[in-house]
């Protein structure tokens, strides 16, 4: 009898293993590690909450964002050489383009930056969304940044929200309009860094 208990449970064992590795193998597939920085999310500024509405940006004197980034509150002044991280939040990756950029410190490198989605592009799908921030990163070109997400690739996103079931319930809507087959979801934030 005991044989036949010890049989059952790793033939258990096996099974949740497996189970295990499937779920994995699909989460991979959802988010493919090609696009993910290996880096964690930092921690956020106090009171570093996004402003998603297109309408509606964050202003601040410290610094200014472009009509594609995605604003969010920041100090009345940058620290130097500090990255100022916003608070966490789901956005869904709607379209990504390899990004051009200059060789960092090389003053001989005379690449345009290049390779993001452009502003015409961006408000036509901003339309599609007139109540959640559509933006589009510009890695290397800019200041703002975003992180968990491959800065050797620009993205269009469009603001999902504070939580993974508001995301899930974005990404639904997005795929309906039947034009991003591939988006994703992704938990992300914005930086705005003063380093350079």
């Amino acid at each position: 009898m005991s044989n036949i208990k010890v049989h059952y449970q790793t033939a258990l064992t096996h099974m949740l293993v497996k189970a295990a590795a499937y779920l994995l193998l699909g989460f991979v597939a959802i988010i493919p590690s090609a696009d993910v920085q290996a880096a964690p999310l930092a921690k956020p500024l106090p009171n570093a909450s996004v402003c998603p509405f297109p309408d509606t940006p964050c202003s601040s004197s410290a610094y200014e964002f472009a009509p594609y980034d995605l604003s969010f509150n920041l100090p009345k002044q940058l620290k130097w050489q500090t990255a100022h991280n916003s608070v966490h939040f789901y956005a869904i990756i709607i379209r990504s383009l390899k990004a051009i950029s200059p060789e960092p410190g090389n003053p001989n490198d005379e690449t345009e930056c290049g390779g993001y989605v452009s502003e015409r592009e961006r408000l036509q799908v901003q339309a599609m969304f007139p109540c959640r921030k559509v933006f589009a990163s510009r890695h290397g070109c800019s200041m703002v940044w975003y992180n968990n997400v491959n800065d050797q690739h620009n993205f269009l996103a469009v603001y999902a929200g504070k939580t993974y079931a508001e995301a899930n319930q974005v990404l639904q809507n997005v795929k309906t309009t039947g034009r991003f087959a591939s988006a994703n979801i992704r938990k992300m934030q914005v930086v705005v860094d003063n380093g350079h």
